[in-house]
């Protein structure tokens, strides 16, 4: 559970990362955050999903 909310941390971290450098109207920096984001999201799948875990 230990990783699990690490993981989570990171997540939520990026999306509050997100939010507020989409809010500067820069798409470039925008788009950097985003896949920056998608790979906290990824790093919890690779671990979890893709194992079959039940919800």
């Amino acid at each position: 559970m230990d990783d699990f909310q690490s993981k989570l941390d990171d997540f939520r971290a990026a999306t509050a990362s997100l939010a507020e450098i989409a809010t500067e109207g820069d798409p470039g920096s925008s788009r950097e955050q985003f896949v920056a984001t998608g790979g906290t999201c990824k790093a919890c799948h690779d671990e979890y999903k893709s194992k079959d875990y039940l919800y």
